[in-house]
């Protein structure tokens, strides 16, 4: 919420979040076999860019402004890439230590999320300031 409001006070670690949120959904997108749990999680970070960008804009803020299209343009510009190359997307051609690695960094980004957020929601200092 604070990223929407105010993004000039977010630290790095809150960019961390969102970003690995977005890699995160993407990576886990890979293990479903239904359309439609695929294309919600591939849908996500397009979603939070956009309502991102809608929202800065409309507040002034225009250099958060401009980074959001720029990691629009980018997601934009994967997807492109992708579609012109499906095998890149087939987990069929990956070899089966490289689709172990992909699943090794997922979790790892999953594992690593839990102790960001509640670093920067403040459990840990709530628990050493007991």
């Amino acid at each position: 919420m604070v990223i929407a409001v105010r993004p000039e006070t977010v630290p790095v670690l809150g960019w961390y979040v969102v970003a690995a949120t977005a890699v995160a959904a993407a990576l886990r997108a890979r293990i479903w076999d239904s359309a439609a749990c695929k294309a919600w999680l591939l849908a996500e970070p397009y979603l939070v860019g956009l309502a991102l960008l809608v929202l800065y804009t409309a507040t002034g803020r225009y250099v958060p402004a401009v980074c959001a299209a720029a990691a629009l343009a980018v997601l934009v510009l994967v997807w492109v890439v992708v579609a012109l190359n499906p095998r890149i997307a087939s987990p069929e051609s990956y070899s089966l230590p490289l689709r172990r690695l992909l699943g090794f960094a997922a979790a790892g980004l999953d594992g690593s999320l839990i102790p960001v957020m509640a670093y920067l929601v403040g459990l840990f200092s709530w628990v050493l300031n007991r």
